[in-house]
């Protein structure tokens, strides 16, 4: 490699000289004359003939370094380019790592509980000025609140949802408050900042990420900014920050998540939307005051989801049975068509006894909140 780079040195330099030569203006061949008899200029003296010849010098090897530069940058495949190259995958390497979350799939596939069911809905919840609240002074330290209700939200949303909490906190900060606040293990994953996409600024929740059906997923934040990439997910929840030991904010939203899942709701995405436009989205009305408000017309949306799924059912197992063309048994439903078709869910809305599969039962309707629950006795 060297002996051809000076080789390339020497042809760079070789080549300056006969420019240069070139360059140097020739006498001009005149005829004989009188005048041209006259005898000639004197000769320049040694010092300025040395400084001619030095600038010449200077001049090629300037040359001939410019060009053997040139020639290894477009002759030397594995020189100059391949580290540019290197240089910059690292640096995109180094942007990804802070920007983007560590990894493609941040929670593992869904566990189905039994064949022909759907896997639980999944609940994401942030830490910091919704679960807890944490402050740092120089006499105590560190010192941790946790918010009303949130043993008893945690253990009742457990039964329903698969619970999620996803912070933009580090582990180890988050994780010692987690163990204590969930010593029966209601949590059945924790998400931290270096799962998160930096935007603008801030630590972005990319739910898209979670290998989860957005149909079925629910965030609950105190910053609506931590969720704009899914907003129609997203429940806005109001900050605490430990200084109100009335607060019933939990409370209130525990009733809408019971209500999801016990009516079997198809795609929490339109219910969300629709609670948030109703008159117009009131800048600054919680989302539980939207929510009882206009109950009515977010039931009248659940009921049409569902009439959409049994409608789709009855077609899917009509086409099954005619014919026998696709293999199936007449008078015999398919498996997963018995409930409207999403089979044997958890909170599955269909009926459990066997019918035709031409007349699919229609689904129950939802299951009302028993006066003895939990927060029927936490209002006592």
């Amino acid at each position: 490699m060297h002996v051809r780079r000076w080789a390339e040195v020497r042809r760079a330099a070789l080549l300056a000289g006969r420019w240069v030569a070139a360059r140097r203006p020739r006498p001009t061949v005149r005829w004989y004359s009188e005048a041209s008899a006259a005898p000639s200029a004197p000769a320049p003296p040694a010092a300025e003939r040395w400084r001619l010849r030095l600038g010449r010098l200077v001049a090629y090897a300037a040359l001939g370094s410019a060009a053997a530069v040139t020639g290894s940058y477009f002759y030397d495949p594995s020189g100059t380019l391949e580290r540019i190259r290197r240089v910059r995958d690292e640096l995109e390497s180094r942007y990804r790592y802070y920007v983007e979350p560590s990894r493609d799939k941040l929670l593992p596939d869904p566990i189905v509980p039994y064949p022909g069911a759907q896997p639980p809905r999944t609940l994401v919840l942030d830490l910091d000025e919704t679960l807890i609240h944490s402050e740092w002074t120089r006499t105590t330290g560190w010192r941790t609140a946790k918010r009303p209700g949130v043993d008893a939200f945690l253990a009742y949303m457990a039964q329903f949802y698969e619970v999620v909490v996803f912070t933009s906190a580090l582990p180890g900060y988050a994780d010692p408050i987690l163990d204590k606040m969930d010593p029966n293990g209601y949590i059945a994953h924790r998400l931290y900042r270096h799962e998160t996409k930096y935007r603008d600024g801030l630590h972005v929740k990319d739910l898209s990420k979670l290998n989860r059906d957005l149909r079925r997923t629910i965030i609950i934040d105190n910053d609506p900014r931590l969720f704009a990439l899914q907003p129609d997910n997203g429940v806005a929840v109001s900050e605490w920050r430990g200084d109100d030991a009335d607060d019933t904010e939990l409370l209130r939203l525990a009733t809408f998540l019971e209500w999801v899942a016990r009516s079997d709701v198809e795609d929490v995405r339109q219910v969300i939307a629709l609670v948030k436009s109703l008159n117009g989205g009131e800048a600054g009305k919680p989302f539980m005051d939207q929510f009882q408000t206009h109950r009515a017309e977010v039931e009248a949306l659940v009921a049409k989801q569902r009439a959409a799924a049994a409608n789709a059912a009855t077609t899917a197992a009509a086409a099954g049975v005619d014919g026998g063309s696709a293999g199936g048994v007449p008078g015999v439903a398919r498996p997963g068509t018995l409930g409207g078709g999403r089979g044997l869910g958890i909170f599955g809305g269909g009926g459990g006894a066997a019918g035709s599969a031409a007349s699919p039962m229609p689904p129950s309707p939802p299951i009302s909140v028993p006066d003895d629950s939990i927060w029927s006795r936490l209002r006592r």
